[in-house]
Formats: C-alpha cells, structure tokens, sequence
C-alpha cells in the first residue's frame, strides 16, 4: 500500500523483504557476518542499519536467499 502512493506521488520507492539481526557496533562487526554469508553463497543485495545503541546495532539485509541468510545468522546467535 505504502509503496502505491509513494510511486503515485510520482517518487522512486523500493520494497524488498529482509533479515533483522543485531550485531557489536565495533570496526570489522558487520564486515564479519556479511564475510560469512557470502562464503555461504549468498548475494547480498542491499544492507542498512536501523538503530545503533548500547554498543549495539541492528541491521537489515536483503540477500538473493533470506531464508538461507536466516540460517547462517541464526547458527552465528544473530537473528532477532
């Protein structure tokens, strides 16, 4: 529906399902996980942060398999 009266208004919108995981807000954190799904065969097609607190960060993924990615992040205790 959001996405309707968005590209209604005549503006460029994007919906895509994801994966919310929650990872260190530290150097090399997400470049860890995103290591990791890609060595298991994954195309990450998109990635942002949705919050950063408490030396936490919650990040969204779109990937070419989120069902795979839900796996390997959940065998890494990422997943919330």
């Amino acid at each position: 529906m959001a996405l309707g009266v968005l590209t209604g208004a005549g503006l460029r919108a994007v919906s895509d399902d994801v994966v919310i995981f929650e990872v260190e807000d530290a150097a090399g954190s997400l470049a860890r996980i995103t290591r990791q799904l890609a060595d298991g065969a994954l195309d990450i097609r998109m990635v942002q942060t949705i919050s950063r607190s408490a030396g936490r960060c919650v990040v969204a993924i779109a990937s070419d398999n989120n069902d795979r990615a839900r796996t390997l992040l959940a065998l890494a205790d990422r997943l919330l």
